[in-house]
């Protein structure tokens, strides 16, 4: 039987044509009245079943015996949610419950990855094996990976003073993502030579939890312009 399985009449696994008058002992010889076996809670082992004679005849003894193989658990469902920099995820982590080891995963082998793959949702399923007559039991585990947002690198630019508008955008390195922010000054981050004052300025991203924000900056350096003073 299975631990999960309902309980059973044992006079159904005796051969033959039992007499349905008999009476049962347990595998430790006590009365086990009625002859009905409950998976979780009595004890495995030989139940006897014993009809009487009738003089002179001699009593006569069937044997039953159960083995209760224990039905595997996968836990309950989970989810994980990750950023796409974060470090290996192992999946059995997010499982509930109590799960039992040495189950199998599909996809995969129970490892995620962040950045290995594209951002997105995907659904890993755990499998427990069970053994005969028990069913194998799942669970599945969600994971939701964001993309941690690119801010490029730092830049510098040196200006003078009498330069049109810059957009201190074009002075990042490498590929910056869009839609960020710039303090201080104009959050656009159109720098005005003569009037926006020189300094550090730096780009924030947002990051969709878990991802962090992100930042990079730009220096900025303004160069007076010469003046000669007005024709006269």
């Amino acid at each position: 039987l299975c631990s999960t399985s309902a309980p059973v009449n044992l006079i159904t696994g005796l051969g033959g044509s039992p007499n349905g008058s008999g009476t049962w002992l347990s595998p430790t010889n006590q009365p086990f009245a009625g002859g009905v076996f409950h998976p979780m809670v009595d004890p495995t082992g030989a139940y006897k079943y014993i009809v009487t004679g009738i003089a002179p005849c001699a009593n006569d003894t069937g044997f039953v015996t159960v083995v209760v193989n224990t039905a595997p658990t996968a836990g309950s469902n989970g989810t994980s949610s990750v950023c796409s920099n974060d470090g290996p995820v192992q999946l059995f982590t997010a499982l509930g419950a109590t799960p039992d080891a040495g189950g199998t995963w599909n996809p995969g082998n129970g490892t995620y990855t962040p950045g290995a793959q594209a951002a997105g949702t995907r659904v890993y399923t755990y499998t427990v094996a069970g053994l005969s007559p028990c069913v194998s039991a799942s669970a599945t585990v969600t994971v939701t990976e964001r993309r941690l947002p690119v801010a490029g690198g730092d830049g510098a630019v040196t200006v003078c003073s009498n330069e049109p508008a810059l957009n201190l955008f074009s002075r990042l390195s490498g590929t910056p993502d869009a839609g960020g922010t710039w303090s201080p000054g104009d959050p656009a981050g159109v720098f005005t030579p003569g009037t926006s004052a020189a300094g550090t300025y730096t780009y924030t991203l947002n990051g969709t939890a878990p991802c962090p924000n992100v930042s990079a900056h730009v220096v900025v350096t303004v160069i007076q312009a010469p003046n000669p003073g007005i024709a006269n």
